[in-house]
């Protein structure tokens, strides 16, 4: 799905608003496809024709000249179940994901045992201070948190994303 982020919005209020408004109409549209589109697309789109115009669009760099968007932000619900590898208890679940050709920046954010984890990638030459952009989202997180969470509960607590942020590493 995509969605505008209103970054060019200074109140973090309407900026939550704009949005939750945002993601709204994008789950509208995408709700609005008829769920087996999919399936009757590869029913004449061969497979060896989309791998061949998916070589084309790499080798023309399609991506870079055409591409909407610098950033993606996934959101990948997970157990809430505790894991277990080799009988150790899983204790923190960090999401590490790609970014293409073109692109800056890739958030994903996952949940764990009633816990949101967050892995930050990017393009060093676009995103050189990951770190740096790391913190201001843990800081926007807080921020965020005091709008939807009453007075006596922000003051004793901090979120369990902002607790558990990772930064993933930078990519070239």
């Amino acid at each position: 799905m995509l969605a505008p982020l209103p970054t060019n919005v200074d109140d973090p209020a309407e900026r939550l608003r704009l949005t939750h408004e945002a993601m709204l109409a994008a789950k509208e549209q995408h709700g609005a496809l008829p769920a087996d589109l999919l399936g009757d697309v590869t029913q004449f789109a061969a497979p060896a024709l989309a791998n061949q115009a998916a070589r084309l669009a790499a080798r023309m760099r399609l991506v870079e000249r055409i591409n909407p968007f610098n950033l993606i932000i996934s959101n990948v619900p997970g157990p809430n179940v505790p894991l277990y590898y080799a009988g150790a208890k899983l204790i923190a679940y960090y999401p590490l994901s790609a970014i293409a050709d073109g692109q800056g920046l890739n958030i994903t954010v996952m949940s764990y045992g009633g816990k949101m984890f967050w892995g930050l990638i990017s393009d060093r030459e676009l995103v050189p201070d990951l770190e740096v952009l790391a913190s201001y989202l843990e800081e926007e997180l807080r921020e965020l948190l005091t709008l939807v969470r009453p007075a006596s509960e922000t003051g004793t607590s901090r979120p369990a994303a902002s607790r558990q942020r990772a930064t993933a590493g930078t990519s070239s």
